[in-house]
């Protein structure tokens, strides 16, 4: 633990148990685990050098344009705007743009998993005969099923 931070409760046994699992899901899963997701590897690597490879410049106004978008306010445009050019000119710009290739590879990834899960748990007969539990709070599936 942080020397500065408090220690409240004694998590040394919780530690221990929770590192020895995690060491045995890696022997026990481990090469396994690295093949599945070495697509997603070589995706967030795409992302990461792709926004490294564009000049700063074209980046920043890019998130700019996105954020003036996402909140059609001048203001946010110029916030994120100044903000990366900060980063790059503090010299974190190879790890701020590492965070970004790693919050847009987990976003395709939660619409890719998500949408399928969510239209599936959508349509009532689909659920049903899946046996998922969603269907019960569907009003939908409650009305139909009487």
């Amino acid at each position: 633990m942080d020397e500065n931070f408090p220690e409240l409760i004694n998590t040394r046994a919780l530690r221990k148990t929770v590192d020895g699992w995690f060491e045995w899901l890696v022997i026990e899963f481990g090469e396994a685990l690295e093949i599945a997701f070495l697509p997603v590897l070589h995706l967030l690597n795409w992302i990461e050098n792709s926004l490294l490879a564009l000049p700063w410049y074209v980046v920043i106004l890019g998130f700019a344009a996105l954020g003036w978008v996402a909140s059609r306010s001048v203001g946010v445009a110029v916030s994120v705007a100044l903000m990366m050019f900060f980063m790059g000119f503090f010299g974190l710009w190879t790890p701020a743009m590492a965070t970004i290739a790693l919050m847009v590879t987990s976003t395709l990834l939660a619409v890719l998993i998500g949408l399928p899960i969510g239209s599936r748990c959508r349509a009532p007969s689909a659920c049903r005969r899946s046996r998922c539990r969603c269907w019960t709070s569907c009003r939908r599936c409650r009305s139909s099923s009487t």
